[in-house]
């Protein structure tokens, strides 16, 4: 299985957060949601601003690490993002010569934001959900697994931020045994005590933005950032589609078909991180809002031999060091070195 294709990967989702939600987010997603911490704290540094003077800025990377031996885990972090003081203690306002920066304003989600949420692949979500309840996690104790159309089985929950994530079974509800032997796969010798009843092999299986123009944005995603499509979930119900992509070089079970229903177990029991494009009706989206706290950006990496890096080469933008170009919705894409 070539889980990664020539030195790309879609790395990091970075969200940003207001005054006093670093240190609580943290907790959340290592304490429930079994992320490590990548450093021994938030890195912290002054960095250039677009929309105003320069600031301190904390960040905290997170990664889900715990693999069984034969399971090629390849998942994306999280970068949480939240302005310091002047001192570089503290994860709130920033200061300038004196001047008090403004805080990110509290995330709060609209359905014309072009984020709309991240999700963790469980191999049996009744049983993460009910050890989530007995653990007193916030949000798990009124919230049980549905089976959605023929998408998947799932239930949403929301970070200390307001982020929403979502748990997503591997399988469906009625594949009781394909989900058994999953699970009997994924254990370790701590899985009795994890916080989602499976210690090893927790995927951040999808990052989820809003498209609002699929030809320009498959374009994009595949002929600029070089992903492959895997995978498409019409929703017409609901009025919309889902788009799959990954840095990848698998093919799904129905690759001549990909909307075939037989593609979407598969498709989330995949050990990589897959971007997941949901097609709306209506725009524009609300992309990167300065001083509001929400999506800053995802983050790619790549390698110095990747074709995709030599591809955008006079593509991309700087700021504070880092590099980024936008997708057609506006969505910012970090370039990092793999």
């Amino acid at each position: 299985m070539a889980a990664v294709a020539r030195g790309e990967k879609l790395a990091l989702v970075c969200l940003k957060l207001a005054r006093g939600q670093l240190a609580e987010s943290i907790g959340f997603y290592t304490g429930t949601l079994q992320f490590q911490l990548l450093s021994d704290g938030p890195v912290v540094r002054t960095e250039e601003s677009a929309d105003g003077p320069p600031c301190g800025v904390a960040r905290q990377r997170l990664a889900l690490t715990q693999a069984s031996p034969s399971f090629a885990l390849n998942s994306a972090g999280i970068e949480l993002v939240s302005l310091v003081g002047a001192d570089g203690g503290g994860d709130g306002g920033g200061s300038e010569g004196g001047a008090t920066i403004a805080d990110f304003t509290p995330y709060e989600p609209q359905r014309d934001d072009v984020f709309w949420k991240i999700g963790l692949a469980l191999h049996d979500l009744d049983a993460s959900v009910a050890r989530l309840a007995a653990l007193g996690a916030p949000g798990c104790a009124e919230v049980q697994g549905r089976q959605f159309l023929d998408i998947g089985y799932l239930v949403h929950v929301t970070d200390p931020a307001g982020f929403t994530v979502e748990l997503l079974q591997t399988t469906f509800e009625g594949s009781a045994a394909r989900r058994a032997a999953l699970a009997a796969a994924s254990r370790g010798g701590a899985w009795e005590a994890s916080p989602l009843a499976q210690d090893n092999d927790v995927v951040m299986s999808q990052i989820t933005t809003r498209i609002t123009n699929e030809a320009a944005s498959l374009e994009f995603y595949q002929q600029v950032l070089g992903m492959k499509l895997l995978a498409e979930e019409p929703v017409p119900d609901y009025n919309f589609r889902l788009f799959f992509l990954a840095y990848t070089d698998e093919e799904p079970p129905n690759a001549e078909d990909l909307k075939a229903v037989e593609n979407r177990e598969w498709l989330y029991q995949r050990p990589y991180t897959t971007l997941e494009l949901q097609l709306v009706a209506s725009g524009p989206l609300r992309s990167m809002v300065p001083k509001e706290g929400g999506l800053e950006g995802i983050v790619v990496q790549l390698a110095e031999c990747s074709p995709v890096r030599q591809r955008l080469k006079g593509r991309l933008k700087s700021i504070g060091g880092r590099e980024f170009l936008e997708d057609p919705d506006g969505l910012r894409i970090f370039v990092e070195k793999l």
